[in-house]
């Protein structure tokens, strides 16, 4: 009976119902140890440090993902295919990592963190395959915002791009139905990334690697981290000599990248 009662309460944690604000009713899919892992995370990093700047908490929060494997495809949703809320720490992509970051240092229990996951993923807190924020530029242009673009304040030598985001140099779409973004991307060349730059940074700064890739916006996103005196990049690496979790030196990490774009949360 008791094997029985245990079975029941884990399929119900594993996979259960939502109906946010503004949504149609989706399943939500959060395995045992990542429902652990969401109720320590917030009653040792989160709810202790209320008073502390929005950075700080991002980046005690994102400490604790140190190490966790490199792994894509971790998402349920398509084209055709009904979209599923997932929550999994047990192996994380770069834009999967700062989702559950972000929305775990605006909660104080498992519902809240499943509620801010969906505002912070999805374009109005839609669980919708076109409603995923696909580019991390729709982390400022769409709502709720998550984040500000605060590219332009960091250096003066800062670029526009004028994108046409998801359309293929081919013309066809890279997520099909999603239709095409104009969008302008600000972004700081690789040859201005310099000391004045590492010291407008602050901890808990996203950082997104600019992509002259017609169509896209960025190739890879972190977060700014500041420890034993020096500045990191803490991103979910697919490197071979990593996959997973690390923080890499800024400056070397992006002396050969063609830019980066910088958000801050609040």
């Amino acid at each position: 009976m008791a094997l029985k009662v245990w079975s029941i309460l884990l399929l119900s944690t594993y996979l259960s119902a939502c109906n946010a604000p503004g949504s149609e009713h989706y399943q939500t899919r959060i395995d045992p140890v990542t429902a652990e892992k969401v109720k320590r995370i917030i009653r040792s990093d989160v709810i202790p440090y209320k008073g502390e700047s929005h950075g700080k908490i991002i980046k005690r929060v994102s400490t604790s993902f140190l190490g966790t494997p490199y792994q894509e495809n971790t998402l349920i949703g398509g084209i055709g295919t009904p979209e599923i809320l997932v929550a999994k720490f047990n192996g994380v992509d770069c834009f999967t990592l700062i989702d559950y970051i972000e929305a775990i240092t605006h909660s104080h229990d498992q519902k809240s963190f499943l509620r801010n996951l969906a505002r912070t993923r999805y374009t109005a807190g839609k669980v919708d395959y076109l409603s995923r924020r696909h580019f991390f530029s729709d982390w400022f242009a769409t709502s709720p915002r998550n984040a500000r673009d605060i590219t332009p304040d960091i250096s003066p030598e800062y670029a526009i791009a004028d994108k046409q985001l998801n359309r293929k140099p081919d013309g066809g779409e890279y997520i099909p139905g999603l239709g095409i973004h104009p969008r302008k991307i600000n972004y700081i060349p690789g040859k201005a990334i310099n000391q004045q730059v590492l010291n407008r940074l602050n901890d808990g700064d996203y950082v997104g690697v600019y992509s002259p890739v017609e169509g896209l916006d960025v190739s890879h996103v972190g977060i700014v981290v500041r420890h034993d005196g020096q500045v990191w990049f803490r991103n979910a690496s697919s490197l071979a000599a990593n996959k997973k979790v690390v923080d890499s030196p800024f400056m070397e990490y992006m002396q050969s990248k063609p830019g980066i774009v910088v958000l801050r949360a609040e």
